[in-house]
């Protein structure tokens, strides 16, 4: 898969062709959790470390049949703003990343209010399409420490729910048994599966089994009520 249609997935718990954001194969909208938790009168925000036109924030986002449309992913993230349908969508976000999200994160749960958020570290995956394993180290660094400030966040609101993982392995990451040395044998992205972390109300879901993508939004879909998200 491309960050685009995994992204959907995740947003929306339906599969789509690489390039789409929020759209099925045919071309037809589909409903998003961010969508959903606003329709519902919940804050939203979206943050990224990436451009904020990029496929990951877009699959929650817009929708749009190519990822690489970045004049109308902008122009409808725009829309979204000025209609309050979206309270942030902020890309771009540097060392800055733990003191944004804090920000973001008070701000929408402020008063007690519902609230979704999709925060992400894009360049463990940037990193690692160039095989470096420095940069994909100091990268997974810094989401650590993003990760290490919500799950505080989540111990003190119990009513919230917190999952942790990715929208696919990139570089074919291996342990060489031999050097204990980590080596990269792709510069694309793998099929290979990722973890999935989740601590909160209804998540011992995903405890101790393979779950699907999609599976992730129709989880979300359900926090809000909604069962529609992804059927």
């Amino acid at each position: 898969t491309d960050s685009a249609a995994s992204a959907t997935a995740l947003a929306t718990g339906k599969k789509t062709l690489n390039g789409y954001l929020g759209m099925d194969p045919t071309g037809k909208v589909l409903k998003n959790v961010r969508e959903l938790a606003a329709y519902q009168g919940a804050r939203t925000a979206i943050l990224t470390t990436d451009v904020i036109t990029e496929a990951t924030p877009g699959g929650f986002l817009v929708h749009v049949a190519s990822r690489n449309s970045d004049f109308i992913i902008q122009s409808q993230i725009n829309e979204l703003l000025k209609n309050k349908e979206v309270d942030f969508a902020v890309g771009s976000i540097g060392d800055s990343l733990v003191t944004e999200s804090r920000r973001q994160l008070w701000t929408i749960s402020a008063e007690g209010s519902r609230f979704f958020s999709m925060m992400e570290e894009a360049y463990v995956d940037k990193r690692s399409h160039s095989n470096d394993l420095q940069g994909a180290i100091e990268a997974t660094t810094r989401y650590n420490k993003l990760i290490a400030y919500v799950v505080q966040f989540t111990l003190c609101h119990p009513d919230t729910a917190l999952i942790v993982t990715a929208d696919h392995e990139t570089g074919g990451l291996t342990l060489n048994k031999n050097t204990g040395n980590y080596v990269f044998t792709s510069t694309k992205h793998t099929n290979a599966d990722v973890p999935v972390y989740a601590i909160g109300g209804g998540t011992g879901v995903f405890k101790d089994k393979k779950v699907d993508n999609t599976d992730i939004a129709k989880f979300i879909g359900e926090i809000f009520g909604d069962k529609s998200i992804g059927n």
